[in-house]
């Protein structure tokens, strides 16, 4: 009997290649899914729990993936209120919160329109331990519209797909807090601010890791960022980076979650210490600033660890013929070798991807059985 996509997926995470290739959805956020479920930006970013259930459903129903990202549930019962718009930008409040919001139409970004437009949303300026105290505050609980929406997912969806919720390691939640260029700053003038802030960010960890499982979670999506060989040093890499990153992943297994670890940028110089790193599947982001690293080169690291692809999701899903598609994505199975491998983009599916593209390479990847020795 056909092993249904969950089964599929999950073999491969726990390093058993199959011949047919599973194929992961990688979305962040409202990005994309408003797309396929036929609605409006603001009103998926916005939106109710129902409304973020029947968009990740409609993404399901689609593409039939084996496996897609979960991207939350919105903040409450009810759906937003549009109070206007104009050629630029739509002007959306949140009921369920009573925050106003600006979204740039050209972008599909927004910010809160009381505070205007920012860089990362930094949390305020943190430059003292008293500052961090006040302004970072630690892990509480998901609540119920983001727990309740994950567990419905996972069981309408049942054996068909794996349903993977994300998150960041302490090291992205401490960056974003303080802001993209403060932080820079601080991990070299005042290291002991910048821990001070990871250890708020670290804080109650474990809970999210039972929470997340008891919502029906076996995997896990990481996702890592602004800590590769084109942002920072190697000696600021191994004294924040590679901790926080070690720090989820194990908190993961602790609570028997597998593992998929994302990263962008240059992963060269680092390769020994991520392929060490505790997680059942690795994955790079696809090329940018002249860096590309390849299936096989991961295969080759990451000896006896499932590899997700990279597929360009920015350039071969928007603009690809069928041709080169196809090709590309029968390249990175076949250079998988004998790995366990999930065909995957290297970054989430832009707005502007074309769903038939998306759909092409689903069907590339069933339609080809790999050679298991």
């Amino acid at each position: 009997m056909m092993k249904k996509g969950k089964e599929l997926t999950l073999a491969n995470l726990s390093g058993k290649a199959t011949e047919r290739t599973p194929v992961a959805l990688f979305t962040w956020g409202y990005n994309y899914i408003w797309k396929v479920a036929g609605i409006e930006p603001w009103r998926l970013a916005f939106g109710g729990d129902e409304t973020w259930h029947k968009a990740h459903m409609a993404l399901y129903h689609r593409h039939k993936p084996d496996m897609i990202n979960y991207s939350g549930a919105g903040s409450g019962l009810l759906d937003p209120r549009l109070d206007g718009e104009d050629a630029a930008n739509w002007y959306v409040t949140d009921i369920n919160t009573g925050v106003a919001y600006t979204m740039v139409k050209s972008s599909a970004t927004f910010y809160e329109t009381k505070v205007g437009p920012t860089v990362c949303n930094p949390v305020g300026v943190i430059n003292s331990k008293a500052d961090a105290d006040r302004l970072c505050k630690p892990f509480t609980g998901y609540g119920d519209s983001y727990l309740n929406g994950l567990s419905r997912l996972i069981e309408e969806l049942g054996d068909d797909v794996l349903v993977a919720p994300n998150m960041a390691t302490s090291y992205i939640f401490a960056c974003y807090a303080m802001g993209f260029e403060p932080s820079m700053v601080a991990m070299v003038e005042d290291p002991d601010l910048f821990q001070y802030v990871m250890d708020i960010c670290a804080k109650n960890l474990d809970l999210r890791m039972v929470e997340l499982r008891s919502a029906g979670t076996e995997t896990l999506i990481v996702a890592d960022a602004w800590s590769t060989a084109d942002i920072i040093s190697p000696v600021l890499y191994e004294k924040f980076c590679y901790p926080s990153q070690k720090e989820i992943l194990l908190a993961a297994r602790k609570h028997g979650i597998k593992t998929l670890f994302w990263d962008e940028g240059d992963i060269r110089p680092q390769l020994p210490r991520l392929s060490a790193l505790p997680c059942d599947a690795f994955s790079s982001e696809q090329e940018r600033k002249g860096v590309y690293v390849s299936v096989g080169e991961l295969a080759a690291s990451f000896k006896g660890k499932c590899i997700f692809g990279n597929l360009d999701s920015e350039e071969l899903l928007v603009n690809g013929n069928g041709a080169l598609i196809e090709s590309e994505t029968l390249k990175q199975i076949r250079e998988a070798g004998d790995a366990p491998f999930v065909v995957f983009t290297g970054s989430p599916l832009p707005d502007d991807a074309d769903p038939d593209r998306v759909d092409l390479v689903t069907n590339v990847a069933r339609g080809y059985s790999r050679t298991i020795w």
